[in-house]
């Protein structure tokens, strides 16, 4: 019991009529025995293994990307090509566009974004002169992530 409060016994259930459990803690005060469920789904409009031609690109899906931390980008692919990651506050200006170069020599390519803006979509280009026999493109939207800032360009004193 806290000091000037009289203990109340509760019996919590979920929408559903299930119980609710709860832990006893180190000092004796019990808490709600909830979790947090990492639901990182894959978007399957900004994933693609359809191997692009010479000078051709690949446009995501926009999707709105309220609720998502983080986005992670995969890529494997035999011609060198470059990962555009673009954000939108209003699903029509792509202000924000970060860009990598993925190099086939290196075998792989693997990011996460931190999401800002309100809209996302992935962009692919291969602009090399040699047409891709594979490409294997996953998108990955993240609620909970730790993901490093957009950039670590230093911000000029105002």
């Amino acid at each position: 019991m806290i000091l000037g409060h009289e203990s109340v016994n509760a019996i919590l259930k979920d929408a559903n009529g299930n119980f609710i459990s709860s832990e006893q803690d180190v000092s004796g005060l019990y808490h709600s025995a909830s979790a947090i469920i990492q639901n990182v789904i894959v978007d399957a409009g900004n994933s693609s293994v359809t191997p692009l031609n010479s000078g051709d690109t690949f446009i995501g899906t926009s999707i709105n990307s309220l609720g998502i931390a983080g986005i992670q980008i995969t890529l494997k692919a035999d011609q060198n090509a470059t990962v555009y990651i673009e954000q939108s506050p209003d699903d029509t200006n792509w202000d924000i566009s970060d860009s990598y170069k993925f190099y086939k020599a290196k075998g792989n390519f693997g990011v996460t974004v931190q999401a800002v803006a309100s809209y996302l979509r992935v962009r692919i280009s291969n602009l090399t002169s040699l047409n891709m026999t594979y490409m294997r493109l996953q998108t990955a939207l993240c609620p909970i992530v730790e993901a490093l800032p957009r950039t670590l360009d230093e911000v000029p004193l105002q």
